[in-house]
């Protein structure tokens, strides 16, 4: 498995200790900001399987980063941070970053986290799966309705394959979290937004409404019925 570790300006030491967590799990393509455009070549990005930004307390160039590396890769993506402050971590989760580690901390639960995010980027050989005109594809993580591909980002699409993935119950807010977010509790209000979106561009497409609200427990698929509209096969011109 190979992973990208961006190391941003005066974050060596971070970037140090998360080489160390990965030691004898994945290769290690190590680079800085100013270099990780000519480290993402195209053989890098179709390997990769994490991508991990270090920065110190100054997040703003972090963010920067890690916005465009989002868009470069579909690959999970963390950032491992000195600042301890919450509005860095509610920002870094919104720009789509799948988890926000603070250091110093303890490095059993640093390696855990990243071997989790590793173990997401590997694939899952899931089957495609149908609700109504929506089709899910988890190799190629795309969302499709009569064909046609919504734009969901990578939290959307992960959600809207749970929810697809297990229509026959509810899906509780906790596993939600879990796999999405990795579990922490801090995430509850983003992922109702970001369910409120995934909701949305999917009835905008004229596809089915997903992720009805189940209080108290969480979510589950909704209804299968799509907006009248002309039938083709995915992939369809």
């Amino acid at each position: 498995m190979v992973v990208l570790l961006v190391a941003e300006a005066h974050s060596s030491e971070l970037a140090d200790t998360v080489v160390a967590a990965l030691e004898d799990h994945a290769h290690v393509v190590r680079t800085s900001t100013p270099d990780v455009g000519e480290a993402l070549t195209d053989e890098l990005l179709q390997s990769l399987s994490m991508i991990v930004v270090t920065a110190d307390d100054d997040l703003e160039p972090a963010h920067r980063t890690c916005r465009a590396l989002r868009v470069a890769s579909s690959a999970p993506l963390a950032l491992v941070t000195a600042s301890p402050r919450e509005v860095d971590e509610v920002m870094a989760l919104a720009e789509g970053c799948d988890d926000y580690v603070h250091l110093p901390g303890s490095p059993q639960v640093l390696r855990a986290r990243m071997l989790a995010l590793l173990a997401r980027g590997r694939g899952s050989g899931e089957r495609v799966v149908d609700f109504g005109c929506l089709r899910i594809d988890p190799q190629l993580r795309t969302a499709t309705v009569r064909g046609q591909v919504v734009a969901l980002t990578r939290h959307e699409f992960d959600l809207a394959a749970m929810l697809v993935s297990n229509q026959r119950r509810v899906v509780s807010r906790h596993e939600l979290l879990d796999t999405v977010w990795g579990g922490r509790q801090s995430h509850e209000h983003v992922l109702d937004v970001h369910m409120s979106r995934m909701r949305s561009k999917i009835l905008a497409a004229g596809g089915p409404r997903l992720g009805d609200p189940v209080p108290g427990v969480g979510y589950r698929v909704g209804h299968p019925t799509c907006a009248p509209g002309e039938s083709r096969p995915p992939g369809a011109a």
